[in-house]
């Protein structure tokens, strides 16, 4: 017989009858040498054989000679090849190859599939020879059976036919799942698949024609030989009535996955195999080699749950050291300096009055405004900025473009609402050559609030920014300072208007090169570099089916629709202009968009190798991701976030107060705007994106240094650096050598907070420390309740502590808050 054109084997030598089992000695395609029969069920024959062509020892599947003319059957043993090689998991065996024997005389050709052949005896077999396993035993063999049904899940298959006859021991006790011959995938049309499965280990809802699914595998895990009746009604026996010395929680586990309804049975496998007892299937997938599924770290670890007086303590501290925080701040931050008598709405009411003794009558049609430090003027102080015009006014990324109209009107106030800065203007029709009039200086200059009439000077210091016909220049003592100011008019209205202190140098000092200048770049160039990586794993990662991509969508979704809704209640909406309107909605989204592509693409980077090296770290994380916002170690993650973020702050404020006495520049703590009623979801959504890019930087670390210790020193190290450098309160550290070195010390004890708590709870934890420190720094924040901003600093405050108050009740799990039990003894 030639040989088959399929699959390359040559043509049979010394081929049995197909009545008849192959004999040992057979040789099939030239290449198989069968050994010996290994055993007979109604889907197949598998014998063992020596693969001559590569030297090693191989299993042979064929199907029954009653079942080589049915073609259902040939599709299932292709469908059996096809499903288990997208397995690839130590505890499944592998598959590797179909093929065909073409026909000889009266026989028909047969098919037969190439497997691995495990030398050892398979469950059944060796119950029924020893009785039972041990217990240590037991729930090892649980456990790698756990982690094959979780890599088969994860791959989308469902074995169906899980009992003791599938599952194969080798002669080290190593377990492999086999036989997928009626396998399905989970996508699978219900319709189209049968009932097929061993009765004895079907799940009660199989036998009512529901699908198979991840629940009933399990229920086959435990399953004992019971029939459709008892499957369906009768209760199953408890384990330790049987077994009296089985440990509890293994009967626990046994009864969940025997449950009749599939909602009460474990989730998935990977839950089954955490909920053993004794070991650790995270420390032991890493152990193997293997990397643990996302479900796995879900499910791995401990409850969470805290006893209920550890508990109160944690709460305690928590709460303790956020007010210790709020006190600290509210003495250094820069608004509690500064005298604003005057809340936003009322300056820009002055202002309007302000700009109508000006000259300019007509009503605007919009305003808009918000606070600045104002960082022209020495010591720093804080600044309104405001905007009219006659138009709508529309901002793009939070900026409101540069005035455009000619009645466009900046001006800049100081706290106490004296007018500081103005710029009037925008395209002008110029074809008025009517000349200058005179203006009317006095209602300017008595907005200046200077402390005696201000004295004529020569102009010429600063040109204005819009065309003017008239300048003037004054001198004014302003709080017991001189200070140039220069103006200029059009047509006899104020369209600029500059002032500094006579001393004070046009330009700001450039930052000092050296030390500051080298680390600035190394840090920047670090980030761009763990961005570069990110990009490359996340591409790679996606090639090959890598990476927790239900868990990257949920968090790109709640870093997007967090920064959506912040930049919602920030932005300055015009609801009259449908064209401003649609536009202010385009500008809306698409950083958000932009932002949540960006972390789905960096966790889908950095998350499968996180998940293999350090899959503790992912735990609470994945645990949240997972929808358990009530889990006790999401509980642990809120309540050490909120303390040790507490903690940076108050190391932070200490750190101003050190620089205070050590420079000569302001000693006190100022961001760059306030978004009262935003900062927090905006700290939520940046420092998202911050944590990622540190737990790049760690995985870039180790695959450099190639040492999980180096990885963590290089990581803390970047934290000390970017912490020093990001202390200081803006141009005083970048003029003074000396506050870096103050910070120094203080940018230590912060890296070793933040490291250890990335350590011990892990990326949630890391998250919220990161989230709370920046929403905290960014509230205005005050203890005195006469204060027009106190109540937006109480906001971020009580979110803090709901925070707090949320990892709280986690941690206490079903314990009451009062042991009222002590009241029943």
């Amino acid at each position: 017989m030639s040989p088959s054109t399929d699959d390359g084997l040559d043509a049979p030598s010394g081929r049995a009858s197909h009545a008849a089992a192959f004999v040992p000695g057979t040789m099939l395609g030239g290449r198989y040498r069968i050994v010996a029969s290994l055993g007979r069920g109604g889907m197949g024959e598998v014998f063992r054989a020596d693969d001559l062509r590569l030297g090693q020892p191989v299993a042979l599947k064929f199907l029954p000679p009653a079942l080589e003319q049915d073609e259902e059957a040939r599709q299932r043993l292709l469908a059996e090849v096809r499903l288990a090689r997208t397995i690839a998991h130590p505890n499944v065996c592998r598959v590797y190859d179909v093929g065909d024997l073409p026909a000889e005389g009266d026989e028909p050709a047969r098919s037969f599939i190439t497997m691995e052949y495990i030398d050892g005896e398979d469950l059944g077999t060796l119950l029924r020879r020893i009785g039972r396993l041990p217990p240590d035993k037991a729930v090892d063999v649980a456990r790698q059976l756990c982690a094959a049904l979780a890599a088969a899940h994860e791959k989308g298959v469902l074995h169906r036919d899980l009992k003791p006859a599938n599952v194969m021991i080798d002669g080290r006790g190593h377990v492999r799942i086999a036989d997928f011959g009626i396998a399905v995938e989970v996508s699978a049309d219900p319709a189209s698949v049968d009932n097929a499965g061993t009765a004895a280990y079907m799940a009660p809802e199989r036998f009512y024609g529901e699908p198979a699914s991840a629940q009933s595998d399990l229920y086959a895990v435990s399953s004992p030989l019971e029939w459709p009746s008892a499957h369906a009604v009768s209760a199953p026996s408890d384990p330790s009535a049987i077994v009296t010395d089985t440990d509890p929680a293994l009967v626990q586990v046994i009864m969940r996955c025997l449950e009749k309804d599939p909602v009460n049975r474990p989730s998935s496998a990977a839950q089954v195999a955490a909920a053993l007892p004794g070991g650790d299937p995270l420390a032991a997938a890493v152990a193997a080699g293997e990397t643990p599924s996302p479900e796995l770290v879900a499910a791995s670890g401990e409850e969470g749950t805290l006893p209920r007086g550890k508990a109160v303590a944690w709460f305690a501290t928590a709460v303790a050291t956020l007010g210790l925080a709020v006190w600290s701040l509210s003495s250094v931050l820069l608004i509690n300096h500064t005298p604003m008598p005057f809340d936003t709405g009322t300056l820009e009411r002055q202002t309007r009055e302000m700009m109508i003794s000006f000259g300019y009558t007509t009503p605007p049609a919009d305003w808009r405004s918000f606070w600045r430090r104002d960082t022209r003027r020495e010591p720093h102080m804080v600044r309104l900025t405001y905007r009219q015009s006659p138009e709508s006014l529309f901002e793009t990324l939070q900026n409101l473009p540069w005035p455009h109209y000619p009645e466009d009107a900046r001006v800049y106030l100081d706290s106490r609402g004296r007018l500081i800065g103005l710029d009037i203007g925008g395209d002008r029709d110029y074809s008025d050559t009517t000349g200058a009039r005179p203006t009317n200086w006095a209602p300017m200059l008595a907005a200046l609030g200077s402390d005696t009439p201000p004295v004529p000077s020569t102009p010429g210091r600063w040109p204005p920014a819009f065309y003017a016909d008239t300048r003037a220049a004054w001198t004014a003592t302003i709080d017991g300072v001189p200070h140039d100011v220069e103006a200029a008019s059009l047509r006899g209205r104020p369209v600029s208007l500059r002032l500094k202190p006579v001393d004070a140098p046009d330009e700001r000092p450039a930052p000092q090169r050296g030390a500051r200048a080298m680390a600035s770049a190394v840090t920047t160039f670090t980030l761009l570099l763990v961005v570069a990586m990110l990009v490359t794993l996340a591409r790679r990662n996606i090639r090959l089916g890598r990476g927790d991509r239900p868990g990257a969508t949920r968090l790109a979704l709640a870093v997007g629709l967090t920064l959506v809704i912040g930049l919602a209640v920030t932005r300055h909406w015009n609801f009259e202009n449908p064209d401003l309107l649609a536009q202010g909605i385009v500008y809306t989204v698409q950083l958000p968009l932009l932002l949540g592509v960006v972390v789905w693409l960096g966790y889908i980077g950095v998350e499968p190798y996180v998940r293999r090296r350090w899959p503790s770290l992912l735990v609470g994380w994945a645990r949240l991701l997972d929808g358990r916002i009530r889990d006790g170690l999401v509980g642990q993650a809120l309540l050490a976030g909120v303390t040790v973020g507490g903690l940076l702050t108050i190391t932070r404020a200490g750190a101003s107060m050190v620089r205070g006495k050590l420079t000569t520049g302001t000693p006190y703590l100022y961001r760059d705007g306030w978004q009262f009623e935003a900062s927090p979801l905006f700290a939520f959504s940046a420092n998202i994106v911050v944590a990622l890019l540190l737990v790049g930087l760690l995985v870039l670390a180790r695959l450099i240094v190639r040492r999980d210790w180096a990885a963590w020193w290089v990581l803390g190290l970047f934290v000390v650096i970017s912490g020093t450098l990001g202390g200081g309160n803006a141009a005083d550290l970048v003029r003074n050598t000396v506050s870096i070195w103050a910070f120094l010390p203080v940018a230590v004890v912060s890296a070793v907070l933040v490291m250890g708590v990335f350590r011990r709870f892990g990326l949630l934890a890391l998250a919220i420390v990161l989230s709370v420190n920046s929403m905290l720094l960014d509230a205005p924040l005050t203890l005195d309740p006469t204060d027009w901003y106190f109540w937006r600093g109480v906001w971020v405050m009580v979110i803090v502590l709901a925070l707090a108050a949320w990892g709280f009740a986690n941690v206490l799990g079903k314990q009451s808050l009062i042991p009222v039990e002590a009241l029943d003894s």
